[in-house]
């Protein structure tokens, strides 16, 4: 188990807010440089422990010196500005495209009040937009149920819909006024795996990643598989033999190095963001000595 070649891969996002979500093939981030800066990457433990922030609703982000902090999972890319009211669209994933004739689509958010509520897309008909009206303001899950292909849901700030052009090749669907929420096909739960830096101007930012791809389940012949964690799957299956030839000695072995195998894939689902140990030799309360390994 490692970070194989075939494992990772680099992208580039730009942000101008104090967050940012991982694209959807990616499990976990393993480097990052922002504005061909490097950075370190936190734990979200860093926040809470060293300075008590612990939270983004500042607009600020996180303590520059902690470079890029990992916020767990978030169930859209981006979040709505809860000063605005959308509405809402499913859309094909590529411009010109129709959405697919079956299949439907549930947003559940909070409206203003703190309400739950939800939009159901239902896709039965070949057109190239299904809109709902929404007073959304903090979506909370997005479903996909079996959708044959990927879509997305859109969000348009209404003061805004008047200037897009709602047709199937309109170009204005790319421009800024538009917010996508989450991609998706199949049945599945949109989550996105969310990370907070610096920004408190809300400027521009340039982050360019080295990733770890995410599992993605084989549908098809012409589907990529990106060699993982055989090893475990391999002594599971020696520990499964094992254990049917009443070999208990054996079958405790192929266990306890699967066991090991699967915890160095969680390691590697937790990324780069590590917990920096800080020594305090004169006890509570004096200055720290941070760990520089």
């Amino acid at each position: 188990m490692g970070y194989w070649r075939d494992l990772v891969y680099e992208d580039t996002i730009v942000t101008d807010h104090e967050y940012f979500s991982l694209p959807d093939g990616a499990e976990s981030l393993m480097a990052a440089t922002i504005d061909d800066s490097t950075t370190q990457i936190r734990s979200l433990w860093h926040d809470y422990r060293i300075t008590g922030s612990g939270s983004s609703s500042s607009g600020d982000g996180p303590d520059p010196r902690y470079g890029v902090v990992d916020d767990g999972y978030a169930p859209s890319i981006i979040d709505l500005d809860r000063s605005k009211q959308y509405k809402l669209y499913a859309r094909p994933l590529k411009e010109g495209a129709t959405v697919p004739d079956c299949g439907r689509v549930i947003v559940s958010y909070l409206n203003p009040d703190g309400e739950l509520g939800a939009e159901i897309f239902q896709l039965d008909e070949s057109v190239a937009m299904v809109g709902a009206n929404s007073d959304a303001t903090r979506i909370t899950s997005i479903v996909f149920e079996s959708v044959p292909f990927d879509v997305k849901i859109v969000a348009v700030d209404t003061d805004d819909v008047g200037t897009v052009d709602f047709a199937a090749d309109s170009e204005d669907w790319s421009s800024g006024v538009i917010l996508t929420l989450a991609r998706g096909e199949g049945n599945q739960v949109a989550r996105y795996r969310r990370l907070r830096l610096s920004n408190p101007r809300n400027v521009a930012k340039s982050v360019r990643l080295l990733m770890k791809r995410n599992f993605t389940p084989l549908q098809s012949v012409q589907d990529i598989v990106h060699l993982g964690n055989l090893n475990a799957i391999k002594h599971g299956l020696l520990g499964f033999i094992a254990e049917d030839n009443a070999d208990v000695e054996r079958a405790n072995y192929h266990w306890g190095v699967c066991r090991l195998l699967l915890e160095e894939e969680m390691d590697a689902h937790r990324g780069s963001a590590r917990p920096t140990v800080k020594f305090q030799p004169a006890g509570a309360g004096a200055m720290s000595v941070p760990n520089l390994m």
